[in-house]
C-alpha cells in the first residue's frame, strides 16, 4: 500500500510539473525551446522513478539489491533469489 501511495504521489507531482510548465509557456507568453524540451524531459521521469520505487519498497527485491552492493547480508536464500529472477523474466 505504501508503494502504491508513493507511486501515485510521484505521478501526480510530475503531472503538475508538466502542467505548470505548459501554463508558463501559454499564459506567460514565453516561447522557449528550452521549456518545450523540459516538458518532454519531465514526462520521461516516471519511467526512471517507478522501477527504483519498486526495488526499494518490495522487501525481497530490496534485500537482493542491498546484498549485491554489500550493504546488508541477504536474508533470502539462493533458491528464492533464483525463483524471483525467473519469475521476473
Amino acid at each position: 500500500v505504501q508503494m502504491l501511495t508513493v507511486d501515485a504521489a510521484v505521478s501526480a507531482l510530475l503531472a503538475l510539473l508538466v502542467l505548470a510548465l505548459a501554463c508558463v509557456q501559454i499564459l506567460g507568453h514565453l516561447h522557449s525551446p528550452d521549456i518545450e524540451g523540459l516538458v518532454y524531459d519531465v514526462a520521461v521521469l516516471p519511467a526512471l522513478i517507478h522501477p527504483a520505487l519498486t526495488l526499494y519498497f518490495v522487501p525481497s527485491y530490496r534485500a537482493i539489491i542491498w546484498s549485491c552492493f554489500g550493504l546488508r547480508k541477504s536474508t533470502i536464500s539462493v533458491a528464492q533469489q533464483r525463483d524471483i529472477y525467473i519469475a521476473n523474466m
